[in-house]
């Protein structure tokens, strides 16, 4: 039985709070944040969030993860790649986002959702892996995860038409979903790829195959969908109340008939019957145009949409390079108006970004940014390379100029650079946004924007004051040593260290600017004992409320009242340690780091040095101190040889070290005949777990 004094201190073990903070490799944090870890572990092992896993932040509480993201262990077999990671008052929780009662043999692809999430669309087919191979021969189907918590049928496709089933759009509210399909839902039979309406009330049906209408005859696809809005590829295709839907209508190669155009062309549908192509000039002046034609954005009323064409269809436009034109419909005895919104500029567009409302559009034409408010255009700057997120309001934009990023906006924000230097100079390294990937030097020498992906909302926050970005640069002059750190830019303050070795993706802002989202292999919070890969929140009053024990009591402090009595709470946000969902109390200052291993990716750069010299030098980050190993493994003729191996002591703390691996001659003579040498390495460290990673290389031969 325990003793008297040791229940008093169990019973003030309980009362003592302290708010958990950040790890050393962050211990300065601006603005007092506080780092969070935001993720959880799959069920299989492996890293919730993966290099490649595209995020969309809803606010400081909740994030999207879709791509790559490992199944949760209380997952079905066949796990959708979609979680939703939310913040509560102990910690960050994570759900599998699905239709209710899923079947463990399917996998589910969320296409379209509402903004609280509590309805949205999804496509099941079967998995490839749990299923049988006659299930694998059933068709696919969109199924509505409604707001009731509920499923509903919207659309099974048919066994032996091809390419049957494409994705939809949802309504704001979830009461209408749009598809597009190949078959008939009841009796299966062949159709041009025809548009449905799915409504709780109607069910499921065809929109606009009444005779005479285009679209009866004419190959359509719907054009909306969580996915594209996610890239930034159309803004409400379909209306906030259901009732409209932009389509995009073409002829196929055994389409006949003059209803058809020949090009692709872009119709609104409004209650499922009446058709408007907006992609038509509606100044008799101007000559009819069957130019190809692109949907772009609309306001959430369907009433002003956007597309992009090469053809005429104003007197203003003098080319046929792209142009951007503006469609209003008409209203009373207005009739509907067509203007083009880049006919002023000196290039052709390459890129469109709309903010969220469908009312600002930002244009990036040749080396001009274009900003398009209230069909006014206006010219925010020039030598601009590629356009990135806006902010939700649509006011702000970012966006790459050479090797930095920039910031702007139809708001009246005058042109601010982001990644530059405390001293005003540009920095040379590559940087990162959640859109804009690689911006900087690249292996071939170019400078620019290398892919646009991500969350488009997630650069900037909503006021157009904070950008978080990764960059391989030390920006500040505080970072470590190491590939990738994470950064906040705060007008009026800069640029400041968010964290060190930071991975290069995922790194986004929550509208409020409170909350910047980044990933790193752990441990980064104190308290946070996994070593994978894992997206982490630095919040401003960030931390949460848990459990301390009391220091060790002696003599008269054990006896019931004696002692100092129970320490008073810390409130989050405080200077104390960081922590993650379920904490644990920070160790103490003499207690060493659990040991830990994590291996950094090789740029291109790095890579084709490797193959130019024969050694590769791979960067570790290393916790707890002791001796890392390295040994590499490559295919020589028909046996798999060790063709380098090092090891280098490290100290009892957190360090990036640079592990020089110089592969062996038969492995450099293989390069060098074959052109390619693909090599298995394998890091190891005293009571961590083994990281491996496959770095190929390759070269001209001879």
């Amino acid at each position: 039985m325990p003793s008297r004094s040791s229940i008093v201190a169990i019973g003030a073990a309980a009362t003592v709070l302290a708010a958990v903070g950040p790890s050393a490799a962050a211990a300065s944090l601006p603005d007092g944040r506080v780092v969070e870890r935001a993720s959880q572990t799959g069920g299989n092992g492996t890293p919730l969030i993966q290099t490649g896993s595209s995020l969309r932040v809803l606010d400081d509480d909740t994030v999207v993860a879709t791509n790559g993201v490992s199944p949760l262990s209380d997952a079905p077999s066949g796990a959708p790649p979609t979680v939703v990671m939310r913040r509560t008052s102990t910690g960050w929780t994570t759900h599998q986002l699905m239709p209710s009662n899923p079947d463990p043999t399917s996998v589910y692809v969320l296409q379209d959702a509402t903004p609280d999430l509590r309805a949205g669309l999804f496509f099941q087919t079967p998995s490839e892996i749990f299923s049988t191979p006659a299930e694998r021969a059933a068709p696919g189907r969109f199924l509505m995860r409604t707001a009731d918590g509920g499923s509903a049928l919207v659309f099974e496709g048919a066994v032996d038409v091809a390419s049957d089933l494409f994705p939809g759009g949802l309504s704001a509210d979830g009461s209408t979903a749009y598809v597009a399909a190949s078959s008939d839902p009841v009796s299966k039979e062949a159709l041009r790829r025809t548009v449905f309406s799915w409504t709780s009330a109607a069910g499921t049906r065809p929109v606009a195959r009444e005779a005479g209408d285009p679209l009866a005859t004419c190959s359509t696809e719907v054009q909306g969908g969580f996915y594209a809005g996610a890239t930034g590829l159309t803004t409400n295709a379909v209306s906030a109340d259901g009732r409209s839907t932009f389509v995009q209508a073409f002829r196929t190669g055994d389409d006949t008939g003059a209803a058809c155009p020949s090009t692709q062309q872009t119709f609104l549908v409004r209650d499922g019957r009446t058709v408007t192509r907006i992609s038509a000039p509606t100044d008799p002046a101007v000559p009819a145009s069957t130019g190809e034609s692109t949907f772009v954005a609309a306001t959430p009323d369907a009433g002003t949409a956007y597309f992009r064409t090469g053809a005429k269809m104003s007197t203003a436009d003098g080319d046929t390079t792209s142009d951007v034109y503006r469609w209003r419909a008409a209203e009373g005895a207005t009739p509907a108006e067509l203007t083009c919104v880049s006919c002023g500029a000196a290039a052709a567009v390459t890129r469109v970004v709309a903010g969220p409302q469908g009312d600002v559009l930002y244009l990036l034409a040749g080396s001009q940014l274009l900003a398009v408010r209230d069909g006014a255009t206006t010219t925010l700057d020039s030598g601009v390379s590629s356009v990135g997120g806006v902010s939700r309001n649509g006011a702000h934009v970012v966006y790459a100029k050479g090797a930095t990023l920039w910031t702007s906006g139809a708001g009246g924000d005058a042109p601010t650079c982001v990644s530059c230097r405390a001293d005003g100079t540009a920095a040379t390294g590559q940087v990162q946004t959640a859109v804009l990937n690689k911006v900087g030097p690249t292996s071939d020498g170019t400078v620019g924007a290398s892919s646009i992906a991500g969350d488009l909302l997630g650069a900037i926050s909503d006021d157009g004051t904070t950008v978080a970005f990764v960059s391989d640069e030390n920006i500040t002059g505080d970072a470590s040593d190491g590939p990738h750190h994470a950064f906040r830019w705060k007008r009026g303050q800069g640029v400041a260290l968010i964290a060190d070795d930071a991975t290069n993706f995922g790194t986004t802002v929550s509208p409020s600017g409170n909350t910047v989202f980044f990933a790193a292999y752990g441990p980064v919070a104190a308290g946070d004992d996994d070593r994978s890969q894992a997206l982490y929140a630095a919040r401003v009053g960030g931390g949460f409320a848990v459990a301390v024990p009391p220091a060790p009591c002696s003599g008269e402090g054990c006896r019931p009242g004696g002692g100092s009595g129970p320490v008073a709470p810390q409130a989050p946000g405080s200077t104390a340690p960081a922590g993650v969902g379920n904490a644990t109390p920070t160790p103490a200052d003499d207690r060493l780091p659990a040991p830990a291993v994590a291996v950094l990716s090789l740029s291109s750069s790095q890579r084709a040095a490797a193959a130019r010299t024969g050694t590769l030098r791979l960067r570790v980050t290393v916790a707890g101190g002791g001796t890392v190993k390295a040994r590499a493994t490559a295919r020589i003729g028909r046996r798999t040889r060790t063709v380098a191996t090092t090891s280098r002591r490290t100290s009892t703390r957190r360090a990036t070290v640079t592990l020089s691996l110089r592969l062996s001659s038969s492995a450099r003579s293989t390069l060098r005949r074959t052109g390619r040498l693909r090599v298995r390495i394998v890091v190891s460290l005293p009571k961590a777990r083994t990281r491996t990673t496959t770095v190929t290389l390759t070269r001209k031969r001879g």
